[in-house]
């Protein structure tokens, strides 16, 4: 190689590096929280992760880390002081997006966990927060929620009577209507905020469960300028395992540990027709589908049929508790680690994916719940 191109080469080496490095810049989060003493300060990254902790002293606390300030992205700060106390009413943490260098945060310990919350220095935190302020649909929530509140508490943790009931649903539909207007609201703001990372934010954290069709549509709203961003890559990531796990496309592969701690792959029940059934021990509606799930295994499993439980059980012993109990006949698999979760883009369970003996994803949920899903099988194996 001659002196010219490995200058050329060392040339952009150097630029190649200092590119991976410049972004990264030091940053620091104040904080004075009153009411807060001398206890630990969690901070939490983009995807809701311990990342650090810090001591208060007298009420203040001090972050300092490097962060790439050029895709913004929330951080939150948790409180253990108020975490600790069990209660999901005690508010014990906040978000704010880092996208300055230098950004400050003062609130107030009350009854009720975090009050009065400012968050200066972050230009980003502050578009999210006036948006949503004056979302036509939030101020009219803001005359409500008071109401609602009395209702539910009244309700929940007071008397169980018809008049409580009525209040509360009363004010439950008032409700209801209104966040539906403020999903259109929000999506009304694209237009005119397409280069905002705050409005991609905002519309992540509200549409990221919608169907593609609908989040392709709307991205395609955001400047180009945007659409290489954290939340709008989110997204696209998103999309794409949303298509990948859709009907007609071949069922995303996984191994998990089954009953006996034996590790055990979905593909290897290529030539079978398998029903995948994701639930978990605490899920009502999941446990009500057991004898429908027993039932059909008895029936089909001499014709092709095999049907794998995946339970999303955070522990290992609730899932075992519940084998014990109902005594399941098939493939029982633990997902812990809710890997499933992500490939196949559900949120709510019983999921229920039937795969044909090629691997390809046939039906959904649909005609695989209840009386339904003998239906289903009997046309199939008829």
């Amino acid at each position: 190689m001659n002196r010219t191109i490995i200058t050329i080469c060392l040339a952009m080496l150097l630029m190649s590096l200092g590119s991976c490095t410049s972004t990264l810049k030091e940053q620091t989060i104040t904080g004075t929280i009153k009411g807060l003493g001398t206890n630990p300060i969690v901070l939490l990254n983009e995807e809701n992760v311990p990342i650090d902790t810090v001591e208060a002293i007298n009420d203040t606390f001090v972050f300092k880390h490097q962060i790439d300030l050029n895709d913004p992205k929330f951080h939150g700060v948790t409180f253990p002081l108020l975490s600790e106390k069990g209660s999901r009413m005690i508010k014990d943490r906040t978000y704010f997006f880092v996208d300055s260098d230098a950004i400050q945060l003062t609130a107030t310990i009350a009854e009720g966990g975090l009050e009065d919350i400012v968050v200066t220095g972050s230009p980003a935190t502050t578009k999210y927060d006036d948006l949503n302020a004056n979302f036509p649909a939030n101020i009219e929530i803001k005359k409500y929620e008071q109401s609602y509140m009395e209702a539910f508490n009244k309700y929940n943790y007071g008397v169980q009577n018809d008049e409580n009931r009525k209040q509360l649903s009363y004010y439950s539909s008032i409700i209801d209507s209104l966040m539906g207007m403020k999903r259109q609201n929000m999506l009304d703001a694209i237009s005119i905020n397409d280069k905002s990372v705050a409005m991609a934010a905002m519309f992540y954290f509200n549409f990221r469960n919608e169907p593609v069709e609908f989040l392709e549509k709307h991205l395609a709203q955001f400047s180009p300028e945007l659409q290489n961003t954290y939340y709008l890559k989110q997204l696209y990531t998103k999309i794409a395992l949303k298509k990948s796990s859709s009907v007609g496309s071949m069922a995303p592969d996984f191994e998990l540990m089954n009953a006996n701690g034996e590790m055990v792959k979905l593909s290897s029940f290529k030539g079978r027709y398998v029903l995948i059934d994701f639930w978990a021990s605490w899920c009502g509606p999941c446990i009500r589908e057991v004898p429908h799930l027993k039932k059909v295994y008895e029936k089909f499993k001499d014709h092709g049929l095999e049907i794998i439980s995946v339970s999303i059980d955070d522990k290992e012993n609730a899932w075992r508790k519940a084998l014990d109990k109902h005594q399941l006949p098939y493939v029982k698999l633990w997902d812990d680690t809710k890997v499933t979760q992500d490939l196949y883009q559900f949120t709510g369970i019983p999921y229920v994916v039937l795969v044909n003996p090629e691997g390809d994803i046939l039906q959904i949920n649909k005609g695989l719940r209840g009386d339904d899903l003998e239906t289903t099988l009997e046309a199939l194996f008829r």
